[in-house]
């Protein structure tokens, strides 16, 4: 199966960010949050710039929709670290937003640009079923693989939770959840003008929230 030629320039920017990450957490100069905080930065620069240049819409249209989502995702990490106290933010010298590095609030474009995009070769190449349950796989995937190796760095932790490699149980549902939130969001808004696709980011945070109090309730406490 060949790939579309938004695939493959997406394969390439994330290479050259995966390169560029690795000399960022090994360069020697100012505080690891700092140059997180930069790295993200340049993702959701470099993100509309080349899809402009290389002429890709679904990357601006993914980029409008999930930016205020990045943005909004901050207050499910502050409900977990501040109020249940389940997840912890370490001081690496990043701003903080409360009880959230700041740096959080652009990262999420990262992994659910991914989404999307797998979401929409799913459905391109099969139909609209597959891309909504690819979201949702993509979605589980990435983010447990995230959470096996965050707290390496590190840039989160849970604690007090269930837990197996690291991968606290009661978020990977919610993950799943928020894979296919996401997905459905970016579709039914894809021609809507900016206050519905910020409505539509609005709920999907509430709705990833919900879960993940759901699940927490369902797996740590029953």
């Amino acid at each position: 199966m060949s790939l579309h030629p938004c695939e493959r320039d997406a394969l390439w920017l994330y290479a050259a960010f995966s390169v560029a990450a690795l000399v960022a957490l090994f360069l020697p100069l100012g505080s690891m949050g700092l140059r997180i905080c930069l790295l993200v930065i340049a993702f959701n620069v470099a993100l509309p710039w080349v899809g402009h240049w290389r002429g890709h819409r679904l990357w601006i249209s993914a980029w409008l929709f999930l930016l205020p989502l990045s943005l909004l995702q901050v207050f499910p990490d502050w409900f977990l670290s501040a109020q249940l106290g389940v997840l912890v933010f370490p001081d690496i010298g990043a701003p903080m937003i409360g009880t959230v590095s700041a740096f959080m609030g652009l990262m999420w474009v990262i992994p659910l640009f991914m989404v999307v995009l797998a979401a929409e070769a799913a459905r391109t190449r099969a139909n609209l079923t597959l891309g909504v349950v690819t979201a949702g796989l993509t979605a589980l995937l990435i983010f447990a693989g995230s959470e096996m190796f965050s707290w390496r760095i590190p840039l989160w932790y849970a604690r007090d939770v269930s837990a197996w490699q690291h991968m606290a149980l009661y978020v990977l549902p919610a993950e799943f959840l928020l894979g296919i939130y996401t997905y459905a969001g970016y579709r039914l808004t894809l021609n809507s003008g900016r206050a519905l696709k910020l409505a539509a980011a609005g709920s999907i945070m509430l709705l990833y929230l919900g879960a993940l109090a759901f699940f927490y309730l369902l797996i740590e406490t029953i």
